[in-house]
């Protein structure tokens, strides 16, 4: 099988953050685990109501959103590539931090903070 035809999963390595966070990786390297066999993949998002920064009322009611965000990698090549992030929407009702760690085989592999555009004026979250 060639190259082009293997699975190849969506990475990110800048400091800028993607938008549509389940259906990519925020900071994997861009063909590191891209995979001929089998593989699976998973993508989960939690978005909190109220968990830190959103406790305050100001904030919340400002638009401001907390998630948290597992994505996790089963290849032949890597057992187990995850990452734990955390992320804050709607800051000023445009801009996004998140802070990302990634875990290969139980150990940190990598660790970045993100920054990118979020909002309905720009058609994103």
């Amino acid at each position: 099988m060639d190259f082009m035809d293997f699975a190849h999963f969506m990475g990110n390595q800048t400091i800028f953050t993607r938008n549509g966070r389940l259906n990519g990786y925020s900071i994997a390297p861009y063909y590191d685990y891209s995979t001929s066999q089998e593989y699976l993949s998973t993508y989960i998002n939690y978005e909190m109501r109220k968990f830190a920064f959103t406790q305050i009322t100001l904030l919340r009611l400002m638009g401001l959103k907390e998630s948290f965000n597992i994505n996790h990698l089963i290849t032949p090549n890597t057992n187990h590539y995850i990452e734990i992030g955390y992320s804050m929407t709607n800051l000023f009702r445009f801009a996004r931090i998140d802070v990302v760690m990634a875990l290969e085989n139980g150990r940190e592999a990598d660790f970045r903070i993100q920054f990118g555009l979020s909002s309905a004026i720009f058609g994103i979250e």
